[in-house]
């Protein structure tokens, strides 16, 4: 009877640690869908050649993207990071940061971010993936992945934030500098 319950608690262990595995394998999976090469515009693949040679020549690696809205380019970049020595200036911020600036926050957020396409030299870092998340804009095509190694470091970073991450349980500091500039940004009282 004793060694019955040991072989199932051993069982259900195995189970549990095998679905972990399985949990763990398919939440690092990368899913993407390959974009025939007739899909994207020879103009603008042209253009992501000539944008990364750019680049390289600052000695920055040469990478580059563009930004289409509805088939028009809205904002392209190059990577900055060593000419600028900002850690922000990837190709894909850049690109970002263009279309934000030229159309203004206001239009900018008031465009259709489903109609808008991404097309970049190299896979989007963990940085550039949140910007994009963060602006709506999920439509991305890239020409050269990512390493599985780069990936599994990121991974391995994601978790350490998330299990080092605190409140310092003030968050009325953030709520008191937000009320200084409420009336003249226009907002209402933050609360989260």
């Amino acid at each position: 009877m004793k060694s019955l319950k040991i072989q199932r608690n051993l069982f259900l262990i195995l189970f549990l640690l095998a679905t972990l595995a399985v949990i763990l394998m398919l939440s690092s999976a990368r899913w993407y869908y390959v974009y025939p090469e007739a899909e994207v515009n020879k103009v603008y693949r042209d253009s992501l050649v000539k944008l990364a040679i750019g680049a390289g020549q600052h000695r920055d690696m040469p990478f580059s993207a563009v930004l289409l809205y509805r088939d028009s380019m809205i904002g392209h970049g190059i990577n900055t990071v060593i000419r600028d020595s900002s850690f922000t200036g990837h190709a894909e911020i850049n690109a970002l940061q263009m279309a934000f600036k030229s159309y203004g926050p206001q239009a900018f957020s008031k465009l259709n971010h489903d109609e808008m396409l991404m097309l970049t030299t190299y896979e989007p870092c963990a940085m550039c993936k949140g910007a994009l998340c963060f602006y709506g804009i999920t439509r991305v095509v890239f020409y050269k992945p990512k390493a599985f190694v780069h990936w599994k470091r990121d991974h391995v970073n994601e978790l350490k934030y998330d299990l080092r991450i605190r409140s310092s349980g003030q968050a009325d500091l953030q709520d008191s500098i937000i009320g200084l500039f409420q009336e003249k940004l226009g907002i209402a009282a933050q609360s989260e």
